[in-house]
């Protein structure tokens, strides 16, 4: 089964097992890809878990340190084709994790968000209360973990209201109308 015919299936309607088989297929085939198009990737697999061409069940299959992120420039996708960069939220004087993806990457993501949401809550946009600061948006190449998850949400609303300043503090009158407006 192919990402596309995955997605375009009901969401939730496969039985468990159907699921993990699927799974198991589609982690083997990226974890090859990342093995031919990764050299830090395939390196610090072989180094760790040894070599091998596929796994016989997802309990298996190498995972990768949360760490190796922070340290190393892992990605399968060549510089000329990062189309965006995902970093997670560091803390002061942490190294953050970055995630680089290529534009179909980028919309295999959408895609899959799009059918979750839209089976959960349906396909009527609502109004959207978003309880941080716009600035967290400000670099549209480079986003943050809470900007991406922001971003990628946000197209499921509408008026976007979000209620904290620039210094990250509770802009209550912003709250107190949108409340007022959407009762």
């Amino acid at each position: 089964m192919t990402i596309d015919q995955v997605l375009d299936l009901e969401q939730f309607s496969i039985l468990r097992k159907t699921k993990q088989d699927v799974l198991l297929e589609q982690l083997n085939k990226l974890h090859k890809h990342h093995m031919e198009s990764s050299k830090e990737y395939s390196r610090i697999v072989k180094k760790i878990f040894g070599i091998r061409e596929s796994y016989s069940s997802i309990d298996d299959l190498p995972f990768i340190p949360v760490s190796a992120f922070k340290n190393y420039k892992l990605k399968s996708i060549k510089d000329e084709n990062i189309f965006k960069v995902l970093t997670s939220s560091g803390t002061t004087g942490q190294s953050v994790s970055k995630v680089y993806l290529d534009k179909e990457t980028a919309k295999l993501q959408t895609k899959s968000l799009s059918k979750i949401i839209s089976h959960v809550i349906g396909t009527s946009r609502l109004p959207m209360l978003i309880i941080d600061s716009k600035s967290v948006l400000s670099n549209r190449e480079s986003f943050s973990a809470r900007g991406a998850g922001i971003l990628g949400l946000s197209v499921f609303g509408k008026d976007h209201t979000y209620v904290l300043n620039e210094n990250f503090e509770l802009d209550e009158s912003k709250l107190i109308n949108f409340l007022e407006k959407y009762s």
